[in-house]
C-alpha cells in the first residue's frame, strides 16, 4: 500500500485538487456557479454563505496542488481535506431524501474518493511512523 501511495499521491494532489478548486467559480459568480455545480437556484440571502464556501473549497483545492511542490504541506493538507470532505460526504449522503439532493451525487462520488484515498494515505503515514 505504502508503494501505491509513494507513485500516486502527487498526480492524486493534482488531479483532485484542481476538481476540488471548480465551485470555487460561487466566489465570484455565485448564481450561475450553484445552478452548474449543485442544480440549485440561488436564494439572495445564501449568496455570502454561497461565495464563502466557494472560497473556502477553492482554496483546500488550490493548497492540494502547491503541497505537491511543498512537501512538507502534504500531512496536514490531506489531513484537513480528508475530514472536511468525509463530513461533506456525510451531509450530502443524509440528505439524500431530500429532492434539492441530486445535485450532490457528484460531490458524494468525488469527495468519497477523495476521503478513501485519504484514509489510505493516513493509514500508511502513521504505519509508517510507528514502525521506525
Amino acid at each position: 500500500m505504502e508503494t501505491f501511495i509513494n507513485k500516486t499521491l502527487k498526480p492524486f494532489l493534482i488531479i483532485f485538487g484542481l476538481m476540488t478548486m471548480l465551485p470555487g467559480q460561487m466566489t465570484l459568480l455565485p448564481e450561475s456557479g450553484l445552478q452548474r455545480v449543485f442544480q440549485l437556484k440561488l436564494l439572495p440571502e445564501q449568496t455570502i454563505m454561497v461565495q464563502h464556501w466557494g472560497l473556502m473549497i477553492f482554496l483546500a483545492g488550490l493548497l492540494m496542488v502547491i503541497s505537491v511542490f511543498r512537501t512538507q504541506l502534504i500531512f496536514p493538507i490531506m489531513l484537513y481535506v480528508t475530514l472536511e470532505k468525509a463530513g461533506m460526504v456525510f451531509l450530502s449522503i443524509s440528505n439524500l431524501n431530500q429532492p434539492w439532493a441530486v445535485g450532490f451525487q457528484k460531490v458524494i462520488l468525488i469527495d468519497g474518493i477523495c476521503v478513501l484515498y485519504g484514509l489510505l494515505y493516513l493509514y500508511t503515514v502513521f504505519k509508517t511512523r510507528k514502525s521506525v
